[in-house]
């Protein structure tokens, strides 16, 4: 039975590896999504204020500024909306993060309970291993004893010469 439940562990750890390589490959995917949408917005944010310094200088020199409001709405609009994604990607970084975090501990949960198992193993290997002894002990005490009994008892008269 022993071997039975060992083989029925270790199917369910090479599962729960399976699934945390999976979760592993899941999160790296969603963190990659996750930097790229920060790094555009990032470059947006940088756009809007290298236009909003442009603007502010086109402004002091004497230039209209009718321009800078419509492309600084577009870009502002970009921003917002790209913020939107990133707030979506956060949260589908959190979520594959549980579940990896999931997956580990369900995998070395496994793998302790595999080790305690090998161990109660050879625990009660050692066991038998030493009732074995003790019974090989106990017989050949056992033979001793019954060779000193069947050795011929001389009475007094019989040990005199």
């Amino acid at each position: 039975m022993a071997r039975k439940l060992e083989f029925s562990l270790e199917v369910l750890l090479k599962l729960r590896r399976q699934q945390e390589s999976l979760a592993r490959q899941t999160f790296a995917r969603t963190l990659g999504w996750h930097r790229a949408i920060q790094a555009r917005v990032a470059r947006f944010r940088a756009t809007l204020n290298e236009h909003h310094r442009k603007a502010r200088e086109a402004i002091l020199a004497g230039h209209g500024g009718g321009l800078y409001r419509t492309i600084a709405a577009g870009l502002s609009r970009a921003v917002a909306a790209e913020s939107l994604v990133l707030q979506k990607a956060r949260r589908q970084l959190d979520l594959r993060r549980e579940q990896l975090m999931k997956a580990m501990r369900e995998r070395k949960a496994l793998s302790h309970l595999k080790g305690r198992l090998v161990l109660r193993q050879a625990a009660h290997a050692q066991q038998q291993a030493v009732k074995e002894q003790d019974d090989a002990h106990a017989a050949f005490a056992a033979s001793r004893h019954l060779e000193a009994n069947d050795a011929p008892v001389l009475t007094a008269q019989e040990a005199r010469p």
